[in-house]
């Protein structure tokens, strides 16, 4: 009978460059041991602070992430005991719309397009 102990810890995916407003983050959670094996469970932070309702294995950010830092805290337990150990930080989260003025011409560009205006 063992209490959960980390090994590695979670890595957050689903991100490009610091994370972008829109996207789904998920979690490539951390190893451990322990006997039994511990089940884990998740709280998704934003500047150091719990998010409210972010327990999943997944997280969308919002527009209240813009400028934040977001980590995750993996959760450990078993029925001797429960360790945590956080991800590292990615951010400052950015706006899906970058504007970008070249010469005459502004270029919009979303996730998913890239619109030319003269």
């Amino acid at each position: 009978a063992i209490t959960p102990i980390n090994l590695t810890g979670p890595v957050i995916t689903g991100y490009t460059g610091v994370g972008v407003v829109g996207e789904v983050l998920g979690i490539t959670p951390g190893t451990w041991s322990g006997t039994p094996e511990p089940w884990l469970t998740y709280q998704w932070y934003r500047n150091g602070t719990a998010i409210t309702n972010a327990n999943l294995d997944t997280y969308t950010l919002v527009a209240a992430d813009l400028g934040a830092m977001i980590k995750v805290q993996e959760m450990a337990e078993n029925v001797h005991g429960l360790d945590c150990v956080f991800s590292a930080e990615i951010g400052p989260i950015v706006s899906p719309v970058l504007l970008l003025e070249t010469g005459d011409d502004l270029l919009l560009e979303t996730n998913d397009r890239l619109i030319v205006e003269t």
